[in-house]
């Protein structure tokens, strides 16, 4: 229960861990907006609440092969620690732990004004923080692990002009809506770490995936449509 609603977090035997809210216990639960906590790729998310915060953990999905394309298979590593707060209309949002955000005190590159659509060179596990400014109409990509052409990496896309995020990859595609509010820069926080990338926008939405095929390559920020802004990247590591 936080303030007035009571929210429902489960896990269907297929698909995504996701979200309901009801104005008492018994229910009826609905679904907010953006119904998904994350990707496919989090699963089985647990709750835990210190009287203060309340902070959830899941698992991130092995994949059959330890391949991008592989099979979901049932079990896998544990997500960052996210702390859960209530946004409008029901919709529970989520942002990395302070605590974790912490451990990446070490700045390596710190970018005013960074260049788009020219790869930067990252090393292979960092924490990305970045400040996008977007027009109503806009979509950018930053992309993680870029190789020499433009569109491979791991992509994860904003679409304000269809308040819709998603991350790709050559074997995936994971779509969802999200409030992306154009009138004020857009935060992203992002962990790269070995085979997994861990991605908030707005200290808000959570987009995870799976990265064994590619361990390493350039971070890139590029433009798809519109008059986007990059106004700042930070490159972090512990």
């Amino acid at each position: 229960k936080i303030d007035n609603l009571w929210h429902l977090i489960h896990s269907p035997s297929a698909g995504t861990t996701d979200m309901r809210y009801a104005t008492a216990m018994a229910g009826p639960y609905k679904p907010p907006a953006s119904p998904n906590i994350d990707t496919p790729l989090l699963y089985a998310a647990k709750r835990m609440f210190d009287g203060k915060r309340h902070i959830i953990h899941g698992w991130i999905r092995d994949l059959g092969g330890d391949i991008d394309g592989g099979d979901f298979q049932w079990g896998g590593d544990l997500c960052v620690a996210r702390e859960v707060y209530a946004g409008a209309d029901g919709q529970l949002l989520f942002r990395p732990a302070p605590e974790i955000v912490s451990v990446f005190g070490k700045t390596l590159t710190d970018l005013a004004a960074p260049p788009v659509d020219t790869p930067i060179t990252v090393p292979d596990n960092y924490m990305l923080e970045a400040t996008i400014q977007l027009p109503k109409d806009g979509q950018v990509a930053i992309n993680f692990r870029e190789q020499s052409t433009p569109r491979s990496g791991y992509r994860l896309i904003l679409r304000a002009d269809k308040q819709e995020a998603t991350f790709q990859g050559a074997t995936f595609d994971y779509p969802r809506h999200v409030a992306l509010d154009t009138s004020k820069p857009i935060q992203i926080h992002a962990f790269v770490q070995g085979s997994i990338i861990e991605a908030f926008i707005n200290d808000a939405y959570a987009f995870t995936c799976r990265a064994y095929d590619l361990r390493s390559g350039a971070l890139t920020f590029r433009t798809l449509q519109g008059d986007t802004k990059i106004e700042h990247a930070v490159i972090k590591s512990p």
